[in-house]
């Protein structure tokens, strides 16, 4: 993981701290697995 992804992380975790943790919590994990298939997709194109 970069450090830019991870102070993104950081921010998104300060930010959603209190009573909307659960959106928060779905919401970053959705984006997590976004970024992955981006990077999956430039990986097999690379190919």
């Amino acid at each position: 993981m970069s450090i830019e992804y991870n102070m993104i992380y950081d921010l998104f975790l300060q930010m959603f701290v209190g009573p909307n943790n659960a959106i928060a919590a779905s919401f970053i994990i959705i984006m997590g697995m976004a970024v992955m298939i981006i990077i999956d997709k430039f990986r097999s194109d690379e190919e």
